[in-house]
This record gives structure tokens, sequence and C-alpha cells, in this order.
């Protein structure tokens, strides 16, 4: 699991084992943590991606494999969030 803010350099995440999603067929959401430390105010931008159990890393927002997904719950793609700090 990894981090990205405002388009920095990835860094990893702790994966939160005390609240485990159920498992469903191979697949499922995990919960993480990251120790942001204090950022400035104004918006950021958080975009997280993970590897699966064989190494292979989630797909970025511009990977044309999610070009073909119809709705959000087809794409296993990256999430970014845009966040903002007062």
């Amino acid at each position: 699991m990894e981090v990205q803010i405002d388009g920095g350099p990835w860094r990893a995440a702790e994966l939160d084992d005390r609240r485990r999603a159920r498992k469903r067929d191979g697949f499922a959401w995990r919960f993480w943590t990251f120790h942001w430390g204090r950022p400035g105010p104004g918006e950021h931008t958080v975009r997280s991606r993970a590897y699966d159990v064989e190494g292979n890393l989630q797909p970025a927002p511009d990977d044309p494999f999610l070009a073909s997904k119809v709705t959000y719950w087809e794409s296993n793609g990256q999430v970014t969030r845009h966040v903002q700090i007062s």
C-alpha cells in the first residue's frame, strides 16, 4: 500500500489489520493509515495504490484497461481524493 501527496514520491502506508473487511472471492477492501505530518493550508491531492498478493500494481487513472469500465464499481484503479486544509 502506498500514498502520494500532491504528486510527490510514493510513500508506504500501513495496512490496518484491526479493521479488515470481509473477503469475497479473493477481493477485499483494506483500511490503511498514513502519517502525513502537518500539511499546509489549501487543497491537497492524495492518491493511494495497492499491490495484490502477486505483486501486480493497481492501475493508474489513465490506464487503458480502466477505459473499458462503465461504472465506478467496475474500476479497480488507484483512488485520488482532494483534501481541503484550512
